[in-house]
């Protein structure tokens, strides 16, 4: 049986057969992310006190990335053993070498920054103008 994944922003995502995820890029600069991706998990996943899906390609062109499904429901209200897995999860990602995930496909530091920034001024230009005059000022800060 396969279904639909409606919600993807980058992804066209299906279940298929109940047990794997399909996706494909929704627009060609997401192609490169999911690349990067099926470099990059196999070698992290391991590091990681939780289970990540580890995508492989499936397809070239179109480029298809497949993954086990990860099982489970989103959690809406923690409980303390929750949050402790969570911030061990944090713990061992940030420990990670960023210069081997950067040998893996990542970005270096200063292109996201660079990317984040543009993206920035574009939702400046694009996106404010279309906000009603009051919704355009950032929050005040505390």
């Amino acid at each position: 049986m396969n279904s639909v994944f409606p919600d993807g922003w980058d992804c066209e995502a299906r279940l298929v057969d109940g047990r794997w995820v399909e996706r494909r890029p929704r627009r060609p600069d997401v192609e490169r992310q999911l690349r990067t991706e099926t470099r990059l998990l196999p070698w992290l996943a391991p590091c990681l006190p939780l289970a990540v899906p580890v995508p492989h390609i499936l397809a070239d062109d179109p480029l298809i990335v497949r993954h086990a499904l990860a099982p489970g429901e989103p959690l809406a209200e923690p409980d303390a053993s929750q949050g402790r897995a969570l911030g061990l999860f944090l713990r061992a990602l940030h420990r990670a070498d960023t210069e081997e995930a950067v040998r893996r496909g990542v970005p270096p530091a200063r292109e996201v920054l660079r990317e984040r920034a543009a993206l920035a001024d574009d939702f400046r230009t694009r996106v404010l103008p279309l906000l009603p005059p009051n919704r355009r000022a950032p929050p005040p800060t505390c």
